[in-house]
């Protein structure tokens, strides 16, 4: 995942460093237009999964409902299996 994210990001500078060139050609610019591209469709899924992971963590009140309502709902053994 890091890997993913450190592509990105150098997807992310080599675009800007092409947009921020003194001459900018046609090729450059769509160059650096489809790095950037790239690089924030690359790098959305891996903040989603980050936020995703904070707000639901254990210690947030969000978290601690989920846990309990798995508590809650779970229903011991499943009557098709033998125990014995």
């Amino acid at each position: 995942m890091s890997g993913l994210f450190s592509l990105a990001q150098t997807a992310v500078g080599c675009g800007v460093g092409l947009l921020l060139a003194d001459k900018l050609r046609k090729q450059k610019q769509t160059t650096a237009i489809t790095l950037f591209s790239v690089a924030l469709a690359s790098a959305v899924p891996v903040l989603a999964s980050y936020i995703a992971s904070r707000v639901n963590a254990p210690t947030t009140k969000r978290g601690v409902r989920n846990r309990l309502r798995s508590i809650r709902e779970d229903r011991g053994w499943d009557e098709s299996v033998d125990v014995a």
